[in-house]
């Protein structure tokens, strides 16, 4: 991978860089992607729980591309799908079609 290279992230993604501290790096290097249902979700949790990591979902929003995806473009990609069942709305962001 090369400086200002696309990066998806999922929420597993974006909750395990806050914790490494490699966030700033991440976002200063490359062009990260994600899409709002994985924004929403690294906002929520447990917060009482051992070991939750706090994001500043505040300041991802002004350094990551966060894509909506509305409720016709999952029925159109579940038409495409074998098991569209299996399909969780934070990865859509991965089988988008340009």
């Amino acid at each position: 991978m090369t400086r200002g290279d696309i990066v998806l992230m999922d929420t597993n993604v974006i909750i395990e860089s806050y914790r490494t501290r490699c966030w700033g790096a991440l976002v200063n290097t490359f062009k990260v992607e994600t899409v709002e249902k994985c924004w929403e979700e690294a906002a929520t949790g447990d917060k009482r729980r051992a070991g939750y990591v706090v994001i500043d979902v505040e300041v991802m929003k002004t350094s990551v591309l966060i894509y909506p995806v509305t409720l016709m473009e999952l029925a159109e990609l579940e038409t495409r799908l074998a098991e569209p069942d299996r399909l969780m709305p934070a990865k859509s962001i991965c089988l988008r079609t340009p």
